[in-house]
């Protein structure tokens, strides 16, 4: 059987102890949340997501080039629209050793023909 010890220990040292315990406790169970973003973005936003400057943006809005709403005389963006408007357009990084050896495969069978 497992023997126990006890030892007098300072009134401050046992509270310290058990908040200590009570505080790791309540983080393992109780996970801190970020808030969720606004879904609503204003034209500096969306130009912050984008990375891109204002007039690029308007133009973008001018030609219908890019998913906006109008409220009043305001230009409104969402957030989810933008971000799946940029990953449609989201070209693959390809490396520059497979594009050579495409282009020579190509040129391989060009010369068969």
């Amino acid at each position: 059987m497992n023997d126990i010890i006890l030892s007098p220990i300072p009134m401050s040292q046992f509270e310290r102890f058990i908040k200590d315990a009570v505080r790791e406790a309540n983080a393992s169970t109780i996970k801190e949340s970020e808030p969720e973003p606004s879904d609503r973005l204003n034209v500096d936003q969306a130009c912050q997501l984008l990375n891109r400057t204002r007039s690029w943006l308007f133009k973008k809005t001018m030609l219908k080039e890019i998913p906006y709403s109008k409220f009043g005389s305001r230009l409104v963006f969402s957030r989810k629209d933008l971000q799946a408007w940029m990953e449609q357009r989201t070209v693959p990084v390809l490396n520059p050793a497979d594009v050579m050896s495409d282009r020579l495969a190509a040129s391989a069978k060009r010369k068969r023909s």
